[in-house]
Formats: structure tokens, sequence, C-alpha cells
């Protein structure tokens, strides 16, 4: 981190469903992403994130929040840090035994992702 940046991470609720056409100012936009107001700007300054001005401030539309290299892959590895966190929380109150087997966690995993799951796979 630089020093006297600003680093945090943008927390505002969202009022209104989630419209791809709609435009955000940067804040909201680093929310719905999750990371920090600086990232947007870099990726805005480097390229990675296309925006239009709007007087000094900017504008970015959602549709390009979606597709923002990385981001399938940013929430894939906070899906598995949940996963973990669930499983050891469960492991804790004694809801899983202390080293359960590892086709109860695939089960989970894919069934937390939304994705199908067949007991024969």
């Amino acid at each position: 981190m630089v020093a006297g940046k600003d680093t945090h991470v943008a927390s505002t609720p969202e009022a209104e469903p989630a419209n791809p056409d709609a435009w955000l100012q940067v804040t909201p936009a680093a929310a719905e992403l999750g990371v920090t107001v600086a990232t947007l700007y870099r990726w805005m300054r480097n390229g990675t994130l296309p925006y239009t001005r709007n007087g000094k401030g900017r504008l970015i539309q959602r549709r390009a929040l979606l597709e923002v290299p990385g981001r399938k892959q940013r929430q894939a590895a906070d899906m598995d840090a949940a996963v973990e966190r669930m499983v050891r929380e469960a492991i804790e109150s004694g809801l899983l035994p202390s080293n359960p087997p590892p086709s109860s966690l695939m089960r989970a995993a894919r069934i937390l992702r939304g994705e199908p799951y067949r007991a024969d796979a």
C-alpha cells in the first residue's frame, strides 16, 4: 500500500435492482466488485475498466464491471474461502468429524457454488 492513498474497501448499499445498463459512480462500483477505490482508479487509468467522465467525476457502466478480467477467479477464491470457513465451523461445533471424507467436502463445495452434484461423480 502506498502511504497517503485511499485504501479502504468501498461499501455502499444497493438501493435499486442490478440494471446492467445503469451508470455507477466510483465508490458504488468498487463496492460491487469488492475492491478498493484505488484499485478501480488504477484499472481505469490502465484501460482495464472503461468509464466516462461526468464533470470532475467518473461513471462506470455496470455491464463493464461484469467483464473485468479476473472477476470470476476472485469470486471462486471467495467461495472457496467461505467453504473452508464453514467446514471449520462445522468441525468445531461437532457437526462434522474432525477429519471429514473428501467426498463430503466436495459435495458441500458444489452445492454452495450452485453446481449440479451427482452422488456417483
